[in-house]
């Protein structure tokens, strides 16, 4: 005998796996662990994840996560922005910038759809809407 709520709920749970594995599978192409500190430009076509610190200019195509330990004092581009730790300096997120309860900006941003988590700070000027180039 199948039960109508655990049919659904299965259903659900798989739907719930799926999403995870995706999101597991996403490729970082380059990380930049807790001791590691890097100075100057960075472009890339490929994710960027930071846990150290970083100073100077990012352009990314794929997406930027800043760790809970990640510090950055740089301009910063790309398609998705995450941030978890602290970022001094203007972004421009091309879809979505995500600023996660300890995250904190220190600047500028503009970002197509902004999603701010209760504790984050953000002090500086936000343009959210379509962005043009």
């Amino acid at each position: 005998m199948v039960f109508p709520k655990l049919k659904i709920f299965n259903q659900g749970w798989k739907i719930l796996k799926e999403k995870l594995k995706a999101r597991q599978e996403r490729v970082i192409g380059t990380i930049i662990g807790k001791e590691t500190e890097f100075r100057g430009d960075l472009n890339s076509r490929e994710s960027l994840h930071i846990e150290g610190r970083y100073e100077g200019r990012i352009s990314i195509q794929g997406d930027l996560f800043v760790g809970e330990s990640g510090r950055l004092q740089a301009e910063v581009e790309a398609k998705n922005i995450s941030i978890a730790g602290e970022l001094k300096g203007n972004a421009k997120a091309k879809n979505k910038l995500e600023l996660s309860a300890r995250g904190k900006i220190y600047g500028d941003i503009k970002a197509a759809n902004l999603f701010l988590f209760e504790g984050a700070v953000l002090k500086g000027r936000s343009e959210v809407g379509e962005i043009k180039e």
